[in-house]
């Protein structure tokens, strides 16, 4: 009997009421893992959804049943229908369900079983509570896209998510889990309801939801395979080179032929993940299941008589095809506390036998647990180098190990999610920039590494700056457009500082004792002819501030967004900025090698006409000061290693 009853301001109606039915509205579903009320699911089914309920679907308006038939396994089982394309119908809170900033970064994988009664797509994604109330949700995040090819079939789904600061920065910080079935039956179709407009309802889809399990995943993992200790096919003819799960057993005992597979206990490393693999020699799509048996390791050989009968729900449920299959088994081993494991693969049904082959590819246990290392701190280095900018750009490579729990720059701890990863001679390292103007050019930075030794915490603290670099580089075994560069860069940069004021003694003796007296100024006759044609423009010079760049100042502010520029080719970064006394200007940077070159740019006037122009830095070195020109050449001969430097690496 149908009977209808309004939850949360939305309508639905129970089918197929169970005689177990509870109505406990308290009852929630917080973290999916409690089997307190033993197998249970929860469905609705939402006939009409209007604009203004959208958003009103919660965890609190699903029914707990009692129902054991339906429930896969021990724990709850979600039923729901969609017929809204935008609506999020279904979403909870999961473990964990709060998070701290050490948890930044940290990628985890929720796995659940899951059929339909239609084929199509869902989708999975994140969800945040902000503003004081998990009802205030904000958009899905790494959302991911399932698809459902054979409907009323149970079936494993992965989704992995990463903790950011979207859920760190919440109200409460707290991970929903939203579950959208966006393409499982919905309706498009607009229908007046009690003067509101209604989405159309189809045919109910139901989704049955089990098993729903959140694991922190570890990408580094060590693997280990563990053979079998003993592996039986309990049937009249004993133990053959192939294993064989009978679908029509010769021998009744209680309609079902098993295959035991037993492995020693467990006692390794932390434990991320167990797999077993098996290499199945005859199948026809049968439905395996299997089960999990812990304690003593069965009595060899097994008989009908010893064998021990399964009970409970099964482990896995996976469907018979010839070739490799692997089965994620790491809640039985946990379960098993360190005792002997036994899996009895079962078929409940009639038909053809599965054989697994027990000769060539024995089945395995593969266990994935942290990774180890020979770590030594006080072997740990960190490499750097320099990017060849107008500025400087520093970067520190720290080794990506495991050990490595922290690092920082300048006292500020650096997220190691956020930090780049780059593959060095086969290593992996983390990325650490200092961006660095000529005028600073001779400031230190540290950036400190803190480490788990395996004995405690051990910091390593490295100073570092662009003259040692240098001075590292004109000591070792390096080109000579390598060193040439490096004094140069130093030169420029003694400069910049003279210029900007931002000299001490102390500075100045630093880059003098590393390049001398050596001035890297280009000879003015060097300079490349000035060009210097500007329509559109009202001016233009070299920002020397910060980061060298020109700026170019418009005649007509309506036309900046049309500017476009490119040096050698090559489009250039620019930005749109306003000066202080108002005028519109836009900022045009370039990589060192550039600087010598000649920018050129097109832009559409308020015509709508298209024009071009053209200008390089020998311009503005004669059409300036005497103390600024001295500051161009110094910056012009360090463009100029730059590029001997990259022709030289090009070339080879």
């Amino acid at each position: 009997k149908d009977v209808t009853i309004t939850l949360d301001n939305f309508l639905v109606y129970e089918v197929e009421k169970s005689a177990y039915a509870d109505f406990d509205t308290e009852t929630k579903i917080a973290d999916f893992e409690s089997d307190t009320f033993g197998p249970s699911y929860y469905y609705f089914e939402k006939r009409y959804m209007s604009e203004d309920d959208a958003e009103s679907v919660w965890r609190d308006s699903f029914e707990r049943v009692q129902d054991a038939e339906n429930a896969h396994s021990g724990s709850y089982v979600t039923v729901l229908k969609s017929t809204r394309v935008n609506n999020f119908p279904f979403w909870t809170r999961f473990l964990p369900t709060s998070y701290t900033e050490d948890q930044r970064g940290q990628t985890y994988s929720v796995s659940f079983w899951m059929k339909a009664t239609k084929t199509g797509q869902f989708k999975v994604a994140l969800t945040c509570a902000y503003g004081g109330s998990y009802y205030n949700l904000n958009s899905l995040e790494q959302a991911e896209t399932f698809t459902v090819t054979e409907a009323n079939v149970w079936k494993r789904y992965t989704y992995t998510y990463t903790i950011t600061d979207a859920q760190l920065q919440a109200d409460k910080p707290a991970v929903y889990l939203a579950i959208h079935p966006f393409a499982m039956g919905q309706s498009n179709e607009y229908e007046m309801i009690d003067g509101k407009q209604v989405f159309k309802s189809e045919d109910p889809v139901y989704m049955y939801f089990d098993d729903l399990s959140v694991r922190r995943v570890n990408p580094n993992l060590t693997e280990t395979n563990l053979g079998l200790s003993a592996a039986a096919g309990v049937t009249e003819m004993g133990v053959s080179d192939t294993l064989t799960v009978f679908g029509a057993p010769s021998v009744a005992n209680a309609n079902i032929k098993k295959t035991y597979l037993v492995f020693e206990p467990y006692t390794g490393a932390e434990l991320y993940e167990a797999m077993l693999r098996l290499s199945i020699l005859k199948a026809a799509g049968q439905t395996v299941k299997v089960y999990a048996l812990t304690g003593d390791a069965p009595t060899d050989p097994l008989t009908y008589t010893t064998a021990p009968v399964p009970t409970g729900d099964p482990i896995a449920v996976f469907t018979a095809q010839v070739g490799k299959t692997v089965i994620d088994v790491t809640a039985a081993i946990e379960a098993a506390g360190g005792k002997h494991v036994t899996f009895v693969l079962v078929i409940e049904e009639g038909g053809e036998d599965v054989v697994i082959d027990n000769t060539s590819a024995t089945p395995v246990l593969t266990y994935g647990t942290a990774q180890s290392s020979d770590f030594d701190a006080a072997t740990f280095k960190v490499k750097t180098n320099i990017s060849l900018y107008s500025d400087f750009r520093f970067h520190a490579y720290v080794p990506a190990i495991k050990e490595v729990k922290e690092i920082s720059l300048d006292g500020t701890v650096l997220p190691l999610y956020d930090l780049e990863r780059v593959m060095i001679e086969g290593t992996e390292f983390y990325r650490v920039t200092k961006e660095i103007a000529a005028k600073y050019g001779a400031d230190s930075f540290t950036v400190r590494v803190l480490l788990d030794s395996g004995e405690g915490a051990v910091t390593r603290a490295y100073r570092l700056s662009i003259p040692s670099y240098a001075k590292k580089i004109l000591a070792g075994d390096y080109s000579d457009e390598t060193k040439a560069l490096m004094k140069d860069m130093l030169s420029y940069i003694s400069a910049a500082m003279t210029y900007f004021g931002t000299a001490t003694m102390e500075k100045t003796e630093t880059i003098t004792s590393v390049i001398g007296s050596h001035d890297g100024s280009l000879d003015p006759t060097a300079l490349p002819e000035g060009v210097q044609v500007t329509p559109g423009l009202a001016s233009a010079c070299l920002r020397l501030d910060a980061t060298p760049a020109f700026a170019f100042f418009v005649s007509d502010p309506t036309t900046a967004e049309s500017f476009r520029f490119s040096a050698g080719g090559a489009p250039l970064a620019c930005e749109i900025r306003t000066a202080e006394d108002g005028r519109t200007y836009i900022e045009v940077t370039t990589y060192a090698y550039g600087m010598l070159r000649t920018v050129n740019y097109t832009y559409t006037d308020a015509d709508g006409k298209t024009a071009s122009g053209s200008y390089n830095l020998t311009a503005y070195y004669e059409n300036t000061s005497e103390s600024t020109q001295a500051l161009v050449l110094a910056l012009a001969g360090y463009a100029a290693s730059a590029t001997a430097y990259r022709n030289s690496v090009i070339g080879k």
